[in-house]
């Protein structure tokens, strides 16, 4: 069995600007520190899935998965299909993958694996998306049981941490989502340089009202880019949208970004842009508020645009800082639970 081939287990990556780039990162980190990563997307039985499928993998996020990550596609995965493609590794994470909303808890935590094999376990960065208990008591049995066959375990959230711990009796640590173990210049290639001046909007859950628009433009004084997030299941699979490249570059040249996404977040503090955050009950706001907790970055967190001070600046060598020490914590997490 060859000991560096590892399956990334993530959330399956749809139509999702910060799902896919947290598998690319994850993927993208694994290469870097020699291994031969492959991310596993599973491929759906029914006919009406399997259409659903058909037209995903024809929309530019599946192209940009195509040509930057290696993916390893089964129907069903089983310890039998792992052995036969030479899988040592597991990597389960990141994002929400351990939210029982969004993940089969028997796959989230290995369960079609046997007790004994030998086919190592790890979580990096898992996310539980809330900082309370989802799982039903049956569920926690599982999970409690499952999760100590795994040899390492990392989460998110700080809340993560403490979750592990009272519900699953085991010790984890906190590591930084994939997406910031990559150095700037790592998306720099993916990103159209462009001199304009404007504010981006990518909001989520959140709409950008005529209210909103109104109270940027009076407080900036700046044109307003936004990218659609389309919820009509048969519009979002068949219209012209934003591009994965196209989406970093909107973050990269931007003067302002406003955001209620989590990975909006990310990518406006790896970038060092002046941002701020709106709430997103529907998202999980907890994700957000742990991230920006590490970083001191609380005030950029409001409910509505009356909360918001553009003249308010970062103290981004502070925060730069920050991101550089608890990169170094997270692969070095990473580099100690694959070489044990």
């Amino acid at each position: 069995m060859m000991k560096n081939n590892i399956l990334i287990l993530t959330l399956t990556l749809q139509k999702n600007y910060g799902g896919v780039l947290q598998a690319f990162a994850l993927y993208k980190i694994l290469l870097k520190l020699g291994y031969n990563p492959y991310v596993l997307r599973e491929i759906p039985k029914d006919i009406k899935s399997k259409l659903k499928n058909w037209i995903d993998n024809k929309s530019h996020f599946a192209n940009f998965r195509k040509n930057n990550i290696r993916e390893i596609n089964t129907s069903s995965i089983t310890e039998k299909f792992l052995i036969k493609n030479e899988i040592s590794t597991i990597v389960v994470g990141s994002d929400q993958i351990w939210r029982p909303l969004y993940y089969h808890i028997q796959t989230a935590f290995c369960g079609f694996l046997s007790p004994n094999s030998s086919i190592k376990r790890i979580s990096y960065a898992a996310s539980f998306g809330q900082d309370f208990w989802e799982y039903s008591q049956e569920e926690t049995l599982v999970a409690k049981d499952l999760v100590k066959r795994f040899s390492s375990v990392s989460v998110r959230e700080m809340s993560g941490v403490s979750l592990c711990k009272k519900f699953l009796s085991v010790d984890a640590i906190q590591v930084l989502d994939p997406t910031m173990l990559l150095d700037v210049t790592d998306y720099k290639k993916y990103i159209k340089p462009d001199d304009s001046s404007f504010v981006y909007v990518y909001l989520v859950n959140n709409k950008c009202d005529d209210s909103m628009v109104n109270s940027i433009l009076k407080q900036t004084n700046k044109p307003i880019r936004t990218t659609r997030i389309l919820t009509n299941k048969i519009l979002k699979r068949i219209s012209k949208q934003t591009t994965i490249p196209e989406w970093l570059s909107n973050i990269y040249n931007a003067d302002y970004i406003i955001t209620d996404s989590f990975h909006g977040c990310v990518f406006s503090i790896l970038f060092n842009k002046f941002f701020y955050v709106i709430g997103n009950d529907a998202g999980g706001n907890t994700r957000i508020e742990s991230l920006l907790n590490l970083f001191h970055l609380n005030k950029r967190f409001v409910n509505n645009m009356e909360d918001m001070d553009f003249s308010n600046h970062i103290d981004w060598i502070s925060v730069n800082d920050k991101v550089e020490k608890y990169k170094d914590v997270s692969i070095s997490f990473l580099k100690n639970a694959l070489s044990e």
